[in-house]
């Protein structure tokens, strides 16, 4: 499967930002289509994420460890595009 070069990249754990995640993916998609990829805990919380965040178009990828912003690096790393834009839950996109 091809890979776009250029993507967004959020990651979530627990419940405490799922909501702030799903509403901040739903305002980027009223102005971005392109690739997103949501990395989530694999845990309890994050497979409950996983179908609303599919119907937003956004590509899930489990990791078996999530901490704060002390992982933040990781998702650079391993991120599906060559160019990677990563985005906290808590922001609103507007046009």
């Amino acid at each position: 499967m091809h890979r776009p070069d250029r993507g967004c990249v959020f990651f979530n754990f627990g419940n405490v930002y799922a909501l702030r995640l799903l509403v901040s993916l739903f305002s980027l998609r009223q102005i971005y289509n392109g690739p997103v990829t949501v990395f989530l805990a694999r845990d309890d919380a994050g497979r409950a994420l996983r179908g609303q965040l599919e119907r937003l178009d956004c590509e899930v990828a489990f990791v078996d460890r999530v901490s704060r912003s002390q992982d933040r690096h990781r998702f650079f790393h391993a991120s599906p595009y060559r160019t990677t834009l990563v985005f906290d839950s808590d922001l609103i996109f507007q046009a």
